[in-house]
């Protein structure tokens, strides 16, 4: 536990979060404490920018956010790995401000994402997917 300079101890941001698992009965066969931490609220924001990316991807969002990101084509005559993955061209920023832009904080969090889970066509799927993802990177640590 850290301490302010008076001496106090410092709040913790740690939110605990019962999760329990009923059977099909309606019994109760599990219980257990989560703890929600700074890390997952990262964790969220990543969840929602990549959703967004992926929904630009397809054009299933407002045009204006579709127009801010580019995707690697598939029109050249080379054929690139990045062609293959859906990787997004990330712009470059010179100042912290500049890059919490969607424009690049988006194609950022995209590429961060494995192949796998970016070569998602279905949106339901996609998420599930990315939830996957993100938990075994919060847990698996």
């Amino acid at each position: 536990m850290t301490k302010h300079a008076s001496g106090r101890p410092e709040p913790s941001h740690d939110l605990p979060f019962l999760i329990c698992r009923l059977d099909k009965d309606g019994r109760l066969s599990w219980l257990c404490w989560l703890v929600i931490c700074q890390d997952s609220r990262r964790a969220r924001i990543t969840f929602k920018v990549a959703t967004l990316m992926h929904q630009a991807l397809h054009r299933r969002c407002s045009a204006y956010l579709a127009d801010l990101v580019a995707f690697s084509s598939t029109d050249s005559h080379r054929q690139l790995r990045s062609t293959t993955t859906r990787a997004a061209a990330i712009q470059r920023t010179r100042t912290l401000f500049g890059r919490r832009a969607f424009s690049v904080c988006g194609p950022d969090v995209w590429n961060s994402l494995p192949p796998s889970v970016r070569t998602v066509d279905s949106n339901s799927s996609f998420r599930r997917a990315l939830k996957t993802h993100l938990f075994q990177l919060a847990f698996n640590n």
